[in-house]
């Protein structure tokens, strides 16, 4: 697993301006050094969802098409655990923090990063940067960045999200995290020299201990790293690189397997399911119709989109998880134009509308198709729901 995390660029803005922003879906500026704390609502069920949008980005290859998925019937779901490489027993809320403390949080053991998907890799240098707060009897913090660092630096290559920031948020809640900084990411913050960097964090922050990737740097020309850091009289652990089956591993990996629909390599990868979630919309009834009613979810601008085509999977609610067939299409067989998300929850009963709904992927079944008839189409989701139903097993109660 890389680091790097704050490249350098020119200066674009002064020193003044560096320091201010917004967290996407949130109302007002966030001023770096007036940021609010708050503690995290705990992931999944039916909690506030966040900023959302139309799943206009487009994943995969080919003509949009694709069959649509759902219908209901009436056992109560299970509720699941965080990933086990995640869990770190029971301890404090995460307090998140957009953009730097406004007052002092104490001693803490950093690490710096984009951390985008959280996946096994990142999941190694939050365990050990855990593990060094308990050493320094001090607080476990990652600082972050709202958006990812290239789409700002290199906007033509800005990479499709593998978790939104909120799903990030209770990955690292449930990894033991305790302070979550999100530093909104522009070029004035990324041409900040290591100095400028650290003398912020030192102001409001202990910095007992630094937990950095190998091949971290961070500030103007990228000059500062765990040498400098060390030079600086700070005290580093350097997390060796990460390997998975003997292969380097990197969130591009993962953004690659989901876009051609290979979600079981790619949930190998993170240790967990790939998921989206968001609040379930007003759709069109077209499968209600046909017998198998789906939900639609609303997915967030940015968010990568698995490819085009029919999932076996699950869905979590409030009542908890279901096995789920699911879409990623445009309806062809109607002559649909909007991308859609959406679910069919083989063992629920109940009505979704305006609720948080948390879809899972685990493997990919066929592409999207463009039937002749409906009646096809609904041969087709019969097959795809025995499918599921075969592959998927039910979660322990």
């Amino acid at each position: 697993m890389r680091q790097r995390h704050l490249p350098a660029l020119d200066r674009s803005r002064s020193r003044s301006q560096a320091w201010r922003g917004r967290i996407p879906g949130r109302v007002g500026s966030d001023r770096i050094w007036a940021a609010a704390c708050e503690a995290h609502p705990r992931a999944g069920g039916d909690g506030q969802a966040g900023p959302v949008g139309p799943g206009a980005a487009r994943a995969g290859a080919g003509p949009p098409s694709g069959p649509r998925l759902g219908r209901s019937s009436g056992r109560t779901g299970t509720h699941r655990s965080p990933p086990p490489h995640l869990r770190s027993g029971k301890g404090p809320e995460l307090k998140i923090h957009r953009g730097l403390p406004n007052s002092p949080i104490g001693p803490v053991a950093v690490t710096v990063g984009s951390f985008d998907g959280v996946h096994l890799g990142h999941a190694d240098v939050i365990r050990r940067t855990v593990a060094a707060a308990r050493q320094a009897d001090a607080q476990p913090a990652l600082i972050t960045f709202e958006p990812h660092p290239r789409c700002v630096l290199d906007p033509a290559n800005c990479p499709q999200s593998i978790t939104t920031l909120q799903e990030k948020l209770a990955l690292l809640e449930a990894a033991g995290i305790e302070h979550a900084i999100v530093l909104t990411f522009d070029r004035a913050l990324s041409s900040l020299s290591p100095s400028e960097f650290v003398d912020r964090l030192k102001a409001v922050m202990d910095l007992r201990r630094w937990v950095v990737g190998f091949d971290f740097a961070f500030g103007r020309q990228r000059a500062g790293n765990s040498e400098w850091l060390r030079s600086n009289g700070f005290e580093v652990d350097v997390v060796p690189p990460f390997t998975f089956e003997g292969k380097s591993l990197h969130s591009s990996d993962i953004r690659r397997l989901v876009n051609i629909g290979d979600l079981e390599e790619a949930n190998r990868l993170l240790g967990r399911e790939y998921s989206m979630a968001g609040p379930v919309e007003a759709g069109d009834k077209v499968g209600r119709r046909l017998g198998f009613p789906t939900a639609n979810i609303a997915v967030e601008p940015n968010k990568l989109i698995p490819a085009l085509g029919a999932y076996a999977g699950r869905a979590r609610a409030a009542e908890g998880d279901f096995i789920a067939a699911l879409s990623v299409g445009y309806r062809p067989t109607f002559g649909g134009t909007q991308l859609r998300v959406e679910g069919f929850l083989l063992d629920f009963e109940g009505d979704l509308y305006q609720r948080r709904l948390e879809l899972r992927f685990l493997k990919y079944l066929h592409p999207d198709i463009r039937f002749d008839t409906p009646a096809d189409l609904v041969q087709q989701l019969k097959r795809d729901v025995a499918d599921t139903r075969r592959l998927v097993q039910p979660l322990a109660r």
